[in-house]
């Protein structure tokens, strides 16, 4: 066999094993170990604070971490069947850590952040919670990491005690009929439009079917999603 044959074959096998990754998110486990004394996990506690500063008061809730433009957030509330979409006006990677940066901490102001407020049947919020749970719980560490540019999407379930989340998935996958759900609820709150996030029951209903399907066996017999 030619090495061009060999070359071709590796290549059509990892870009296959990079698809079928793409089937899962990847667990974050942002509460197994404390953050480390670096730059990165600085980011991550800056970031939590001006764009989840209550997501313990959450059901479920996401993030949208863009490499370039403005980080943004949207949780969802039981208490008052309400989204709010919070989003920062600059990128707070770069704008706080970055080797140009500027901020001097009780010198510069923090970065604006804006929020929009959506409240929602209870019926179609249960559905999202229903797509969460599977999404999470479906997660797997064998599943495609981050990359270096782009965008990455977590999400945070049950007052964000499970996490998990998924970096630019390739058309025609799971985590890219996620991300479409995704920046379509972000896009309905934003513009205060119920009916947009009423009229994703199908795609929820169906997407949530598939990833049940990659439960572990053990999951859905010892534990079941709480309710609103």
């Amino acid at each position: 066999m030619s090495r061009k044959a060999i070359f071709f074959i590796l290549f059509v096998l990892g870009f296959s094993s990079m698809v079928s990754a793409q089937s899962r998110l990847v667990p974050t486990g942002r509460f197994v170990t404390p953050y480390p004394e670096d730059v990165l996990d600085d980011y991550a506690v800056k970031k939590d604070s001006l764009l989840l500063p209550d997501y313990g008061k959450t059901s479920f809730a996401f993030t949208v971490n863009p490499s370039w433009s403005g980080e943004s957030s949207c949780c969802y509330y039981g208490s008052t069947s309400e989204f709010v979409l919070r989003v920062a006006e600059e990128n707070l990677w770069f704008y706080y850590f970055g080797a140009h940066s500027q901020y001097e901490p009780g010198i510069t102001p923090d970065v604006k952040v804006n929020e929009y407020r959506c409240v929602v049947s209870p019926k179609t919020a249960k559905s999202l919670y229903k797509l969460f749970y599977a999404a999470v719980f479906s997660s797997s560490y064998t599943a495609q990491g981050n990359g270096l540019d782009g965008v990455t999407y977590e999400l945070l379930f049950d007052m964000g005690l499970f996490t998990a989340e998924f970096w630019s998935p390739k058309e025609g996958t799971n985590c890219h009929k996620l991300e479409e759900v995704l920046e379509r609820v972000c896009m309905a709150v934003k513009n205060n439009d119920p009916a947009a996030i009423d009229a994703l029951e199908p795609d929820v209903v169906e997407l949530t079917k598939i990833f049940k399907e990659l439960f572990p066996k053990d999951v859905e017999n010892h534990w079941a999603p709480f309710s609103l």
